[in-house]
């Protein structure tokens, strides 16, 4: 079975759409979660700032090269490389969580150690 008119349809396209549209959120509200957590109070202003001024310039380079490349590739390759991006997006995101909480449970122990004993 051909799927290609199944993957035009205008359906499929909105529903991705909508999808694209509600991981934007969470895109937003995760870039800056991870900014405060890396920076000291003090430069937390400041690293929001440049970090919303990088993704605003992001989103005006992402459109121009995004449509270069389809021109130039055409969409199910670019499909198939979004794809495998997004999958090892997502796998280090989740290495990253499970070092973090490691190291939370390593610090909370280690601090426990310490205070029981003193």
């Amino acid at each position: 079975m051909c799927l290609s008119p199944v993957l035009g349809s205008p359906m499929v396209g909105g529903a991705v759409f909508v999808l694209m549209v509600c991981a934007y959120a969470f895109v937003g509200v995760g870039m800056n979660d991870g900014v405060v957590s890396v920076v000291s109070e003090e430069k937390e202003g400041e690293a929001l700032g440049v970090a919303n001024a990088l993704m605003s310039a992001d989103n005006v380079v992402g459109g121009i090269a995004g449509g270069a490349l389809v021109s130039a590739l055409g969409y199910p390759i670019l499909f198939g490389i979004g794809f495998l991006l997004s999958g090892v997006a997502l796998l280090l995101g989740i290495a990253s969580a499970i070092v973090r909480s490691r190291m939370r449970a390593g610090n909370t122990g280690e601090g426990e150690a310490h205070a029981g004993g003193a």
